[in-house]
């Protein structure tokens, strides 16, 4: 590149070759800010997400997906009682805290969506959604999630016996307010279109979680008891302190030994499933990382290159004016401010730019505005202080002209 620029004549068409060159240097310039920015703003948003708190442990958990065949158990109250004695099996495996069983897990899976309506309402055309999940007693102990009021279901809510739920907080303030919510009724996962429901008595209440990944809202949440509302595919989760490899293996004898043709779907720890959620977000952030960063080299690059030329052009000059006792510092502060010139103009063109850009990754942002001014400022500062680099290397050389050589040329 600068063998190009060196090749160049003076002249008008010299000049417009100038013009050209340091406007391809801008635009670079302008490129990289916005690329930065939009990694600066995603890295800000991963940050904060790690420091989220999901509403329940996540170290120590381990998921396995369990799906009972419509041909070996006939009914969905079979397969239930078959899970759950999956699940008592391993929760006596050595090692083992506790095991649970769960129709959606959090984050893995969401929730089912429910549709519901609280005693007392207009009904069916009243009705609230929710994520619905079926889940045996020891869940929220399994899960780390506080049960707030009330009680977990236990041994007494069995098929037959009256229906009950658990709603989480977020839900009993929505339906509530301050109220205790607690013995209040609920149309259990109802059809809104027939109007048909089951009535279930709120007996729990508990913390909310971040059920569908950190970065998304708290959702209402309705849990039912897998004995009132028994399932065939349902996921265990299991708590303890054993090795992943040595648990999954512990898993799968206890299956095995239930029932040898019985799937089970690969365990999976809470926080690689955590880690998954965010693959997206981690993605498009290592993607704007390395065309930023790219950008910032060809800016680097161009810059050095135009100053570098801009130094060759007045060579003559510069010698000159050392020769009549000009100081080389204030030689190299104009060399590296035409530099700087061309740096904040690619830094105020970027930033205008990058207001409208960084609105394209608004829905990849958690807890960052993607006009957030601190990044903006960093990765303008950044820029600058590279050009300022850039420019400052072929100014010293500038310097090093020797004045006399220069008037006998001249």
């Amino acid at each position: 590149m600068q063998q190009a620029l060196r090749e160049g004549t003076r002249g008008s068409g010299a000049s417009v070759r100038d013009r050209v060159r340091a406007g391809l240097v801008v635009a670079e310039i302008a490129l990289a800010l916005i690329l930065l920015n939009g990694a600066g703003l995603l890295l800000r948003s991963a940050v904060d997400l790690q420091r989220v708190n999901p509403g329940f442990d996540t170290h120590n958990l381990l998921l396995a997906g369990l799906q009972l065949p419509q041909a070996a158990y006939a009914s969905d109250t079979a397969a239930a009682v078959t899970l759950e004695r999956i699940a008592a099996n391993v929760a006596v495996v050595p090692g083992v805290k506790s095991a649970a069983l769960v129709s959606r897990p959090p984050i893995a899976s969401g929730g089912d969506d429910c549709a519901f309506w609280p005693e007392g309402s207009q009904g069916p055309s009243n009705a609230y959604g929710a994520n619905g999940r079926v889940a045996t007693p020891n869940f929220f102990e399994t899960m780390g999630i506080p049960l707030v009021r009330g009680r977990a279901f236990g041994p007494a809510d069995l098929s037959g016996a009256p229906p009950v739920a658990m709603i989480n907080a977020s839900l009993a303030r929505e339906l509530y307010g301050p109220a205790d919510p607690i013995g209040r009724r609920i149309a259990a996962c109802a059809d809104p279109a027939t109007g048909k429901a089951q009535w279930a008595t709120i007996v729990g209440v508990t913390g909310d979680i971040r059920a569908s990944g950190l970065g998304a809202g708290i959702r209402d949440e309705v849990y039912y008891p897998l004995a009132q509302k028994p399932q065939r595919a349902m996921a265990l989760v299991v708590r303890g302190s054993l090795p992943v490899a040595a648990l999954t293996q512990a898993i799968r004898r206890v299956v095995v030994a239930v029932d040898p043709q019985l799937p089970l779907s690969q365990p999976m720890t809470m926080e690689e499933v955590v880690r998954r959620s965010m693959a997206s977000s981690r993605f498009t952030m290592t993607l704007f990382a390395l065309l930023g960063l790219t950008g910032l080299v060809l800016a680097t690059v161009g810059v050095y290159g135009v100053i570098a030329y801009f130094v060759v052009q007045r060579t003559h000059e510069f010698g000159v004016r050392m020769a009549l006792g000009a100081d080389a510092n204030r030689v190299v502060s104009q060399v590296v401010r035409h530099g700087l010139a061309l740096g904040l103009i690619g830094v105020g063109i970027g930033s205008v730019l990058s207001l409208w850009a960084t609105q394209l990754i608004h829905s990849e942002l958690f807890d960052v505005s993607p006009h957030d001014p601190a990044t903006f400022a960093g990765v303008a500062a950044i820029l600058v202080l590279v050009t300022a680099l850039a420019s400052f290397i072929p100014a010293r050389r500038a310097t090093r002209v020797d004045p006399v050589i220069c008037l006998r040329d001249g």
